[in-house]
């Protein structure tokens, strides 16, 4: 049985009770065996969750397994390449061609390199678009704020509840 259908039976069984269509005699039991039915069906789910509990970990230490081979992987093409680029400015060869791979030195896309970061952003602050501010909102302090009992138009504090497991 689903778990919205025995609540489904708890609730007309409730109704029935107050309603006197069930004997005094027997709203102990029958109370008992619905609750019973409830029971055995959340501890039923909540062991499944647990076990996907324990797969989500498993698979999350496997991703970082694969992560971790990934950044071997980019750590050896960088050495190859870094070897393979040194031994051809070592032989003055800018470029070499076979049969399977072309390989060449060029030039890469000139970098900006601030050597100044205070002076920058003084000139910058006279250019259009210069300098990119950002502003965020610390959450922090607005529920500081919040707790200290100080009305704000722009936020309120909201309660939840949720599920634990132990």
């Amino acid at each position: 049985m689903k778990l919205y259908e025995i609540n489904e039976k708890y609730s007309i069984l409730l109704e029935s009770i107050e309603n006197g269509d069930i004997p005094e005699e027997c709203i102990k039991d029958t109370l008992d065996s619905v609750e019973g039915e409830l029971i055995d069906k959340l501890d039923n789910i909540v062991s499944y969750i647990k076990k996907l509990k324990i797969e989500k970990e498993g698979i999350k230490e496997e991703v970082k397994n694969l992560q971790e081979r990934v950044k071997q992987k980019e750590n050896k093409i960088k050495n190859l390449e870094e070897y393979v680029f040194a031994n051809m400015k070592l032989a003055k060869k800018n470029k070499v061609e076979t049969s399977k791979n072309v390989i060449r030195i060029a030039k890469n896309p000139a970098n900006i390199v601030i050597t100044d970061e205070e002076k920058a952003i003084e000139y910058l602050k006279e250019v259009e678009g210069g300098l990119k501010i950002k502003t965020e909102i610390s959450k922090t302090v607005v529920k500081e704020l919040l707790k200290k009992g100080e009305e704000l138009e722009f936020a309120n504090l909201r309660q939840s509840e949720g599920l634990r497991i132990k």
